[in-house]
């Protein structure tokens, strides 16, 4: 008898992180459900990324419903250091409801199924068999499936981004500007995960790209070989930023909330650097990693940054040997640029960085900066506005050096005329 967790393979989205992982045990039942690396073998593949047909393309509710299912006969699969799959779906709930202000509901738990909602139970269940997820609501029961290997926070959040309605994105429909996709280097049949999204199928809600995002692809998704990119930013620096499934970026945490809770806050405050409005504490703001306060003007507190002098003409250095999640914040002494350069980088090293050194230099901090922890590839850099944020992520001891001083007049008219040039290639696109 097929196992019931396995029989609906009607999914529109694999998590290409999966396929990095190894495989799981033969589920019962017949083949093919073992080949879970491709489209299903039976039939024609389903139409990859469709979105649903008009008729049915209709909006989550404020507060989307969710029942969460556990499967009680691959216990054993969903073990991860030492937490069951349920406890992995309670901290993805706090951590949105702690990082982001909002709330789902989905922390009342019931042993026998995991994570019940408690005004509604029948709209949403997530499933145990592969990571996959459709796009926005369908109407009715709606799987998400976190299979074997899924089970972590990054993981579970894409696909819960994906069922709440969020493209890839590398979709976006000003991504070219952005990255560039490699389909020839793709599986083949799988082209279809790289396509680009309309302005009537996206809504960004005029939020900037962002290279952090869990919903991003990493440089080898989907690849045919380990030495073919199918996905590289068109700023190489960006190349292990992509990717990343340790958690929601801050601005994957804003889309939602700006989605959902828009509504929340009538007398909205004006935050600073990218922030917005807590929904449960319109009082406050939501602050890009690195800064805090009632308005995200004050550098996030750390036992190991702080403010650096002002950037003037003079070269200074920074340097870091440690553990521990540290910000530090250069400011250009004359309002202008700061002309910055990493010489030296030393962090646990992976292809899509999960503890490293990020500096943020664009006008606003709300995007996820340049990130690197196998080698210093920067190169001299200068910032888009008068400020440059400086992340350390770390568990182990790990060291980066840095240099800076104020740019120069030049640079900042150099930076002007290329955002201006952007700006009106935005204009141009936004048709739609």
């Amino acid at each position: 008898m097929r196992r019931k967790d396995a029989t609906t393979f009607t999914f529109l989205h694999f998590d290409p992180a999966y396929q990095m992982r190894p495989p799981p045990p033969r589920p019962w039942g017949p083949p093919p459900w073992h080949r879970l690396r491709g489209p299903p073998p039976f039939g024609p593949p389903p139409p990859w990324d469709r979105p649903p047909p008009p008729w049915r393309r209709r909006p989550w509710h404020r507060r989307p419903p969710w029942v969460v299912n556990s499967v009680n006969q691959n216990t054993a699969a969903f073990q991860r250091q030492g937490e069951s799959y349920d406890k992995v779906i309670q901290i993805m709930s706090s951590y949105f409801n702690r990082k982001s202000g909002s709330q789902y509901d989905m922390n009342a738990v019931i042993p026998s199924s995991g994570i019940q909602n408690n005004e509604l139970t029948a709209n949403s269940k997530i499933a145990a068999v592969i990571c996959y997820s459709s796009v926005g609501r369908l109407g009715g029961a709606q799987e998400i499936s976190i299979g074997y290997g899924c089970e972590t926070l990054g993981i579970i959040t894409h696909e819960v981004g994906h069922a709440l309605g969020f493209w890839h994105e590398q979709a976006r429909p000003e991504r070219d500007s952005y990255v560039r996709i490699n389909r020839q280097n793709a599986i083949n049949g799988l082209e279809g995960q790289f396509d680009k999204r309309s302005w009537s199928e996206v809504n960004e809600y005029s939020l900037p790209y962002d290279y952090g995002s869990v919903m991003h692809y990493g440089p080898k998704s989907f690849s045919r070989s380990s030495t073919l990119n199918t996905v590289e930013p068109v700023d190489a620096a960006f190349i292990n930023t992509i990717g990343n499934r340790v958690e929601p970026s801050f601005l994957d945490l804003k889309l939602l909330n700006t989605a959902f809770c828009s509504n929340m806050c009538t007398n909205k405050i004006n935050c600073q650097h990218g922030g917005y409005p807590d929904p449960n504490n319109c009082g406050q703001c939501k602050c890009p990693t690195g800064l805090e306060g009632t308005y995200c003007e004050r550098l996030q507190t750390s036992n190991c940054g702080v403010e650096l002098p002002r950037a003037d003409y003079t070269w200074r250095n920074i340097s870091y040997s440690g553990s521990s999640d540290c910000y530090w914040r250069i400011v250009a002494a004359n309002g202008g640029n700061v002309r910055f350069e990493i010489t030296y980088v030393m962090y646990r090293c992976s292809p899509v960085c999960e503890e490293f050194v990020e500096i943020k230099a664009e006008y606003s901090h709300e995007a996820t900066g340049y990130r690197q922890c196998c080698r210093a590839i920067l190169g001299e850099r200068i910032s888009k506005g008068n400020s440059v944020l400086i992340i350390s992520k770390a568990t182990q001891n790990s060291q980066f050096v840095l240099r800076y001083r104020a740019g120069d007049q030049s640079d900042k008219r150099e930076c002007v005329i290329l955002n201006h040039v952007h700006k009106e290639q935005r204009e141009e696109n936004a048709v739609f």
